[in-house]
């Protein structure tokens, strides 16, 4: 200890006797050093892109050439001085002393410095403009940290530049002015670090890299840093040992701070303090094109730019200005036509790396044309495709003379994550080349400025404009100016226009078409919705102008061809037939007719033809004017059809003669004409009585012949019929159809107004839609309710129909009734999008108040790994006050605190309603599976109609069983929720047989038809192969045949399939009910989906067997045979009187067929055809007691079937004979007489297998006591 205490003494007197000195002196050949003053330190010395010269004009210097002429640093030209410490000392550098002198009045010095050898993480140490007034010292001392430590470098730089062809001069006097450093070389004492208080700026909502360790001091590398209080307004995270990140709070500006302390292998520092700063993010270059290569210069790392690219030759080359060598790019093979050709451009591209947004200030870019003007223009898109591209730049006159262009009517923010900006120039209507000026490492050159962001929690919208003509259409790229991280799950319309109507596009955008003949202004609302949350609302302005006549298509063009002036019109060419047509130049471009009808009559074969095509499917073209410059004078007649071959509907424009000299001619259409989506009109001009030519002038892409008219949205050429209020109220045009679209515009109501079929549907504000109970309206098309969502009801048992797979606009109430006790659940799925789960049951918050409705903690989702009903699901589904209904999926929800606590014949059913736009198309919900003991997944019918749950089996048949349980809460009585536990049998059952229901009062008896009522929702079993696949729901399942949640109705299916109900019922009135049908694809084995076991056995329960299985649905081989026989089981709760009925009966058992039911017990055959079976039983459960049969004992066979207590009857595997006492002998003959059986066991039943037997007549002999019975039967 003592020896180590020595050691350190002495190392501290030598420190203490170590004072600032020259350390070392940059004075030789090329600025390289002199030997350093301390044996314990090295010194260096290189320079790039500068030339160095020693030189003596008097006094000792070195010149400095080749200094770059830019405004601005350029990094890549620097003279570097280095200094670095030997192993185990440091150095305390104290100042970096030069002298200069200037040979220019505006040459910039810089001087940088850094510990890194890459040079990265710069800091400053001063920047100034030079004087050329001579020699000037220069000290520099201001180093963040002055202490190099052993193993690390000191590097220092110079720069110089903006030297206008100047040198720049460092004096190399020996007596002291040559550059040195003065500071201390000192021992390096293993010490923990050294931590120093900093302060930072920081950018709004901009992730800040902190070089907190900069100013620190360490005699080792630095180990950890250690966060020790967090800042209060964002987050850190550490970035290793090299610097920490600072992220601020979305939105904020201010100060912050946090604190560290900082490790190293000798131990923890003190603590140190950051403060920070934050400050608003203003726009700043973002990448600039100032590379020869083309090549972008990034300013900013979340920023991604690409290559400078064209469709044309792009060069780059040299130009002088003020006699000064500058760059430029060249871009030549611009068209010569007086119109954009859009193949021909020049693009530039951005965007932001992930995580961020982008919002464009401007682009700036500074051109010129070669020798003559031209028009150029600007466009932009996020899509690489220009499919939807926005003009930035109108067409503008570009002349010889350098001009710069800021463009800055970009929307805010323009790209999000994972968007890319495209910015393309035209040029047209020249021969020469584009010039665009810029200069490696300068400010100069094409650049995107703006601001880059961090992308926002939630959405964000932002308002909107457009505009459009009068009854015509406009699609609004709603979301091009909005920020939601480039994902979005839902755009909804949250409110209509008043002048119009508002519709989702399938690539979100929205479409708004104006009220008839409206000029104006109009205006709408919308939301988005992602994986963040919703946005706030955003208004889009719609500016409504007349509809003017306006060039529909020109034909211009050298070749003939026409150029389309509206998006609906396509490209045709001058079609000339019996006469020749051909182009040459005068004065300007010309057609020349010739070889024309000589004759003093029109020569219909000989005549130059027109061809407008509406290839819109949406759009009507009114052509108002055909119109041409022509000259010759000529008899004529113009004739117009839309049948190409004039065979019918031809009209005569005009006719007359032409006027010899030039002469501008309009012509008008018929008032009424129109031209529908994808028909065309043909035009021909007939000349005759002439041996001259006609002359058409033109002039490509600006003048020729042509047809100006209007064009707007079919629905105003359509056959809309309108319900107006008259008296009574009428259609105006006729009832709507499938292909005719109705407008509601006062109160309709199916039951007194009648059904509807339309192809859309659109109800007007002030307007009413009641579709009533059994009643129906079908869409083919979409619906668009402008009025408020009570004004378009469907009251309970009522359906809309849809067809096709349009987007629904505006919301609807759908109207439901139920009867549930107040501690009984409802299975429920929701006909439409967007209704609120809590709110739908009127929910409240248990934890914090009470309330009439249904508590929070009472609404459920199945979850089928543990067969519970529960409130969340890990990584699927958790239940909030913010939860919607999801399509496709059940819920099951308690009643309200406000209902019975027990239901009656006399309770009245409590009223339910969803509120939400319709819900229409394919929707699915994935469907769970884990082991064929579970699987079970609860569902419900997505549609404001019934569903037909034969459709939805058979099409998803790979994937679940065809089965539907449905629950009931049939027994009135308040229950909790049962999870896996659940031991009653409340759930209705339907198959491909038919429908059973759950136990139930006598005055509850409802049974599923195989039609899923609205808001129904059920359980179903997935199969192995359905595990995590989807169950589709699609518009092809929907139907208006009565539904029920249970109740009976009229089931239309009825009439395909043999079956029948029984019911067993209670001494306390408490029914089961079971359905045996005979129906295809049965066989008489288990048959999935068409065999369904009991989910419980309840206290009082009812089956029919197969097997081991208890079935409440059992489906039996199609072709029936009355010696058929079904075993049934019952379990009786007490003892008391029982009654086995028949309920129900379809086909065969409708009619011909009757229904017996054996009971084995008392020896009885009961027609349940004719009446119920009443019975004693004791309390328990009997599974050999009844079987149904199809023939009375009458018809078993030949002879009387019942003597003096003695059965003799069969079933589908045996003849069985039963007497009330024990049989002495059982024989069995054959036609001849042959014994083939015999026994003469002591019982009271013999089975005889039957199907061991050959077709034939047999004799059964049975002795009992003193009785003998003989029969005859077949088998």
């Amino acid at each position: 200890m003592k020896k180590n205490f020595y050691v350190l003494f002495a190392i501290l007197i030598a420190n203490l006797f170590s004072a600032q000195t020259e350390l070392v002196r940059w004075n030789q050949n090329n600025l390289t050093p002199s030997a350093p003053t301390s044996a314990n330190m090295t010194a260096g010395s290189n320079f790039s892109g500068y030339g160095v010269a020693s030189l003596n004009w008097g006094v000792s210097f070195f010149e400095i050439s080749n200094i770059p002429l830019s405004a601005t640093i350029e990094t890549n030209n620097y003279i570097q001085f280095t200094v670095a410490p030997k192993t185990g000392y440091q150095i305390n550098l104290s100042s970096f002393n030069l002298t200069y002198r200037a040979n220019h009045p505006n040459q910039q010095v810089e001087v940088r410095y850094s510990s890194n050898a890459d040079f990265s993480n710069p800091q400053t140490l001063t920047k100034f403009v030079a004087s050329n007034a001579g020699w000037k010292p220069l000290t520099l001392s201001n180093f963040v940290n002055p202490i190099i430590s052993s193993g690390k470098t000191m590097y220092i730089r110079l720069y110089i530049y903006d030297g206008n062809n100047n040198s720049f001069h460092i004096s190399n006097d020996n007596m002291g002015a040559a550059p040195h450093i003065i500071g201390t070389v000192t021992a390096d004492v293993p010490m923990p670090p050294t931590a120093k208080n900093d302060a930072f700026t920081a950018i709004k909502n901009n992730y800040s890299d902190l070089d907190i360790l900069l100013n620190d001091v360490s005699t080792t590398s630095f180990s950890n840093i250690n966060i020790t209080q967090s800042p209060a307004h964002g987050t850190i995270t550490k970035n290793g040992t090299t610097n920490v990140t600072y992220k601020p709070a979305i939105g904020y500006l201010g100060t912050d701070s946090f604190k560290y302390r900082v490790s190293n292998t000798n131990g923890e520092s003190n603590e140190a303090i950051v403060s920070l700063t934050v400050v608003d993010n203003v726009p700043s270059p973002l990448v600039r094109w100032n590379k020869i290569e083309a090549d972008p210069n990034p300013y900013n790392s979340k920023a991604i730019s690409d290559k400078l690219t064209s469709t044309l030759n792009l060069t780059s080359g040299d130009y002088w200005e003020n006699n000064i060598n500058q760059k430029m790019f060249r871009i030549g093979g611009w068209p010569t036509s007086l119109t954009i050709d859009k193949s021909k451009y020049l693009q530039f591209s951005i965007k932001p790396e992930n995580g961020y947004k982008l919002t464009l200030s401007d682009f700036n870019i500074v051109m010129r044309m070669q020798g003559n003007s031209s028009k150029i223009r600007a466009e932009y898109s996020l899509d690489k495709e220009f499919t939807d591209a926005k003009e930035v730049l109108s067409e503008t006159l570009l002349g010889t003379v350098w001009t710069t262009f800021s463009i800055a009517n970009f929307p805010k923010p323009i790209a999000t994550e994972g968007q890319v900006i495209y910015l393309r120039f035209y040029a047209y209507s020249t021969n020469d080349e584009l010039q665009i000026k810029f200069h490696p490492n300068n400010s100069v050159g094409p650049t995107f400025n703006g601001i880059l962001e961090y992308n926002s929690s939630t959405p964000i919208a932002y308002d909107d404009s457009a505009s459009t003509t009068a009854n015509d259409d406009v699609n609004v790229s709603v979301l091009i100016n909005d920020d939601y991280s480039n994902t979005i799950d839902q755009l909804k319309i949250n409110s209509q226009p008043s002048h119009g109507v508002a519709t989702l596009n399938s690539n979100n955008t929205i479409n708004y078409l104006p009220a008839k003949d409206f000029i104006g202004t109009d205006t709408f609302t919308y939301k988005i919705t992602n994986a963040k949350g919703e946005s706030n609302l955003a208004t889009v302005q719609i500016n409504i102008v007349a509809n003017q006549s306006s060039t529909l298509i020109r034909w211009d063009k050298d070749d003939f061809s026409a150029t389309p002036t509206n998006s609906s019109v396509a490209s045709t060419k001058i079609n000339a037939v019996g006469i020749s047509f051909s182009k040459a130049t005068w004065s300007t471009p010309v057609f020349i007719a010739s070889g024309l009808e000589s004759s003093a009559n029109i020569n219909t074969s000989k005549y130059l033809q027109f061809e407008l095509d509406n290839i819109s499917s949406s759009k009507v073209l009114e052509p108002k004017v055909f119109s041409f410059k022509g000259s010759g004078a000529i008899d004529y007649e113009i004739r117009y059809s839309k049948t190409a071959d004039f065979s019918s509907g031809v009209s005569v424009l005009s006719s007359g003669k032409f006027n010899e000299a030039e002469t501008t001619y309009d012509f008008n259409f018929q008032p009424n004409l129109q031209l529908s989506a994808n028909e065309k009109l043909f035009v021909r001009i007939y000349w005759y009585k002439t041996n001259s030519n006609f002359v058409f002038q033109y002039y490509t892409g600006a003048s020729g012949i042509e047809i100006r008219g209007v064009s707007y949205n079919k629905v105003y050429a359509s056959a809309d019929t309108i319900w107006q209020n008259t008296v009574p109220p009428s259609w105006s045009n006729g009832a709507p159809s499938a292909t005719r679209n109705a407008i509601i515009n006062t109160s309709y109501d199916t039951a007194i107004d009648g059904n509807l079929i339309t192809n859309d549907l659109t109800i007007n504000s002030g307007a009413s839609l009641k579709i009533a109970a059994k009643n129906s309206v079908t869409v083919n098309g979409k619906i668009i309710n402008k009025a408020n969502a009570t004004a378009f009801t469907i009251e309970d048992n009522g359906n809309l129909l849809q067809n096709n797979e349009a987007q629904n606009t505006g919301d609807i109430t759908v109207k439901k009734t139920a009867l549930i006790p107040q501690m009984g659940y409802n299975y429920w799925s929701s006909p439409v999008s967007g209704q609120n789960l809590y709110q739908f049951s009127d929910g409240y918050n248990q934890a914090t108040t009470t309330g009439t409705g249904t508590p929070w903690n009472r609404f459920f989702v199945y979850n089928e790994s543990n067969d519970y009903f529960v409130n969340s699901i890990a990584n699927e589904i958790t239940l909030n006050s913010t939860s919607v209904f999801q399509p496709a999926r059940g819920y099951a929800i308690r009643g309200k605190n406000s209902f019975p606590t027990t239901i009656t014949t006399e309770s009245t059913p409590s009223k339910f309603e969803f509120a939400g736009v319709p819900q229409n198309g394919e929707y699915s919900h994935t469907l769970k599976y884990t082991n064929s003991g579970r699987g079970y997944n609860m569902v419900g019918n997505p549609y404001p109609s019934n569903l037909d749950l034969d459709e939805l089996f058979n099409q998803n048949s790979s994937k679940i069983f065809g089965i539907a349980y449905c629950w009931t809460n049939n027994d009135g009585q308040p229950q909790t929720q049962q999870g896996n536990n659940y031991t009653g049998n409340n759930y209705a059952i339907y198959n491909g047989v038919g429908g059973t229901s759950a136990t139930y009062f006598g005055y509850n008896g409802k049974k599923p038809n195989g039609y899923a009522s609205v808001g129904q929702a059920f359980i179903v079993k997935t199969k192995a192969a359905g595990k995590d696949q989807p169950l589709t729901f699609k518009n092809n399942m929907r139907t208006a045949s009565t539904a029920n949640f249970f109740n009976k109705g009229v089931d239309n299916k009825a009439s395909q399939k043999n079956r029948f109900w029984l019911e067993f019922k209670s001494p306390e009135d408490i029914n089961n009910e079971i359905l045996i049908g005979y129906v295809a694809n049965a066989t008489n084995n288990y048959d999935n989906g068409l065999d369904t076991e009991l989910m419980s056995i309840g206290s009082d329960s009812f089956w029919s067997i197969l097997d081991a299985r208890k079935l409440g649905i059992q489906g039996r081989q199609e072709n029936f045979t009355p010696d058929d026989a079904v075993k049934v089981g019952m379990k009786a709760s007490i003892a008391g009187n029982y009654t086995i009925s028949l309920t129900d009966k379809d086909g065969i058992f409708s009619s011909e067929q009757t229904i017996y039911l054996r009971d084995r017990y008392l020896n009885k055959v009961i027609n349940l055809s004719s009446g119920p079976y009443v019975f004693a039983s004791n309390a328990g459960q009997y599974e050999d007691r009844f079987e149904v049969i199809y023939r009375s004992l009458e018809t078993l066979g030949t002879d009387n079937s019942i003597k003096k207590g003695i059965q003799i009857y069969k079933d589908n595997q045996n003849f069985i004979v039963r007497s009330d006492e024990n049989l002495d002998n059982v024989s069995v003959y054959d036609s001849v007489g042959r014994l083939i059986f015999s026994t003469k066991k002591t019982k009271k039943e013999v089975l005889i297998d039957k199907t061991k037997l050959s077709e034939g007549m047999y004799i059964i002999k049975a002795n009992s006591r003193n009785t003998t019975m003989t029969k005859k039967v077949l088998r």
